[in-house]
């Protein structure tokens, strides 16, 4: 988040005494990927060979020319051509003294065409002239960049933002434009099981947090659902922009107490259901194992009050909730709105839910 203040240069010691209370409080942070540079590769003037031409050949759509760049780990993304400038560029995380390897695409939504070999690219220095086996070349420029450059004080553990229980929140993160991280700080009043989601639709973000084990490890969340046991205290979730190119990356996030009968999901179905009357979310930016997994008589029960929502939305959403989860109790409901909703879409769900529901 870019709106928060650094902590004032004239109250030194009043940070330090945060950091310590934070640290005793057990938030220290060591994570795999901490303290990673983040790198800038710009790309211009790609220029196909003939056989990457005909390779890239396609009936559809012209060739959107990208490179893909490679890290230690695997794939990390590309650097796609602006067509009205014939210039790219992407963001990257990558060990110093690597080197990512680099190759010639043809971009497309469901997998990269790849047009040439793979070649190694030195991390500095440049613009490299990379000329391909194939005879395809590109001129690239890999410089140091400052991914935090434009973030708060949420950007490291000691400025994490409180987040209490029971409300949602909502923030955006932008890697290119120097807005990589931010730290959350669960608030638990009391031991036991707590559930929450993290929404972020275009799924270019890493979810980690810390449970408050002896261990300290640092835990990645399954999906966007985080379920776990927990005592009293705070807890650090952390929330990192993997968005290689220059979009931003919103998110939302929201944790209640749950019983083991279920009973406090429904906190959940009625925060989703806010989510979407939000339209960076909507009703299809909430995945379909995080509404299987909200079950039980009280959840049930939010998803048919949700059919009521004031919201086309959120009404949409219900609709999916109760389809997904089988709520048959909701099958009158569902008649009346496949009937008479003011909402043509939503007519056309519930519709098609009824039908589900009555096979």
């Amino acid at each position: 988040m870019t709106t928060h203040p650094q902590p004032p240069a004239t109250a030194p010691a009043a940070f330090a005494a945060l950091a310590s209370a934070f640290l005793a409080a057990g938030l220290a942070w060591a994570g795999p990927d901490d303290d990673l540079p983040a790198y800038r590769f710009k790309m211009d003037d790609p220029r196909p060979s003939k056989a990457a031409r005909a390779q890239a050949a396609d009936f559809l759509s012209q060739p959107d020319w990208g490179v893909l760049i490679d890290g230690p780990d695997g794939q990390l993304g590309v650097a796609e051509v602006d067509e009205s400038t014939n210039e790219g560029e992407g963001y990257f995380d990558l060990p110093a003294g690597t080197k990512p390897q680099v190759c010639l695409v043809d971009v497309d939504l469901q997998a990269h065409d790849v047009l040439t070999e793979r070649m190694d690219l030195p991390l500095q220095g440049g613009p490299h002239q990379l000329q391909f086996p194939d005879g395809s070349t590109v001129e690239l420029t890999v410089a140091a960049f400052d991914a935090e450059g434009a973030s708060g004080a949420d950007a490291k553990p000691v400025g994490a933002r409180p987040l209490a229980l029971g409300k949602l929140d909502r923030d955006t993160l932008n890697y290119a434009g120097g807005d990589r991280t931010d730290f959350w700080a669960l608030e638990v009043p009391a031991a036991g099981w707590i559930e929450g989601f993290v929404c972020h639709p275009n799924g270019l973000l890493t979810i980690q947090w810390r449970t408050g084990n002896d261990s300290g490890a640092v835990e990645d969340s399954q999906g966007n659902r985080i379920r776990a046991e927990v005592s009293a205290g705070k807890r650090l979730l952390r929330l990192r922009s993997k968005a290689w190119g220059a979009w931003e990356s919103p998110y939302a996030l929201f944790f209640a107490p749950v019983r083991e009968d279920g009973k406090g999901r429904e906190a959940l179905v009625r925060a989703l259901l806010e989510l979407a009357t939000d339209e960076r979310f909507g009703c299809d930016g909430v995945e379909e194992d995080l509404l299987e997994e909200l079950g039980g008589d009280a959840a049930e029960a939010a998803w048919i009050a949700g059919l009521d929502h004031p919201s086309a939305a959120a009404r949409g959403l219900a609709i999916r909730g109760v389809q997904i989860r089988r709520v048959r109790s909701a099958v009158a409901k569902l008649a009346q709105l496949a009937k008479s909703d003011p909402d043509e879409v939503v007519r056309e769900q519930a519709a098609e839910a009824l039908e589900r529901l009555r096979e």
